[in-house]
């Protein structure tokens, strides 16, 4: 029996080394607030923040094997696989010499709805194994990057997957809101949704909307459509009093186009 027992602590000495220290390491909540988003990483990792104009946070094993990265993508993508595609073609991604083997949906724990994509890289010539998940909210993209040795991809797994399903996007503080912006029924009856930013849905009709800068002539609040089409350019309109009719000027007279929706 003593035998049995000493042939098993020498068994467990061995295997001791195979595996990181992680005592006394939880895994911690990085926020940033300046992108409004926040992500778990695993303990003991350090953290970087805004080394660029795009990468919010990179984030770095202590033994070097493997690194979490957060883009953020400011740019017209209508479609989260759009904005992954978009990554995917940046030469500092293409330096990694990715070949993709697998993508699928993911729900974060925040709710978010995105893509995953998973492949095979090379990082400073020693095989890797990379995944990249792609949320998105009001034309922001997320763009999450975990890259692991491969020898070592066993051994954080499980975290870089857990901190690809952490990130949570935060609500910034709303500034108040245009008078102009909600719910419109025009005059043909189509409904149109005023948002921020100019944004309108759907955009058959107004396309955006921008205000018209103030003249020592008129007061503000007078606004620009955007028309779309051949024969479409910009129309001025103008809120009632009340915010509840919407006028276009035409020849120095109103022609009220649409109504509120309450």
């Amino acid at each position: 029996m003593n035998l049995n027992r000493t042939a098993l602590a020498a068994l467990l000495l061995f295997l001791l080394p195979a595996f990181p220290a992680r005592a006394g390491e939880h895994p911690f909540w990085a926020a940033d607030r300046r992108e409004n988003f926040r992500i778990l990483l695993p303990g003991g990792w350090t953290v970087r923040r805004h080394l660029s104009q795009e990468l919010a946070l990179r984030a770095r094993s202590r033994d070097g094997t493997a690194y979490l990265e957060v883009h953020v993508l400011r740019e017209p993508f209508p479609t989260e696989a759009e904005a992954a595609d978009g990554f995917g073609d940046r030469d500092d991604f293409l330096s990694l010499s990715p070949v993709e083997f697998w993508r699928g949906r993911i729900v974060s724990v925040g709710g978010e709805e995105g893509i995953v994509r998973r492949y095979k890289v090379s990082v400073d010539g020693r095989p890797a194994e990379a995944s990249a998940a792609c949320f998105g909210r009001d034309g922001t993209w997320f763009l999450v990057l975990a890259v692991v040795s491969s020898d070592r991809a066993g051994i954080y797994a499980s975290d870089l997957e857990q901190s690809l399903r952490s990130l949570t996007l935060l609500t910034a503080p709303s500034a108040p809101g245009d008078p102009i912006e909600g719910r419109w029924r025009w005059h043909n009856g189509r409904i149109l949704t005023l948002g921020r930013h100019g944004r309108v849905a759907p955009s058959s009709l107004v396309s955006s909307w921008r205000r018209k800068p103030p003249t020592p002539e008129e007061a503000a609040g007078a606004y620009l459509l955007s028309i779309p089409g051949p024969a479409g350019g910009e129309e001025e309109a103008v809120l009632s009093p009340d915010g509840k009719k919407l006028f276009r000027i035409s020849g120095g007279e109103r022609i009220q186009i649409a109504a509120r929706l309450e």
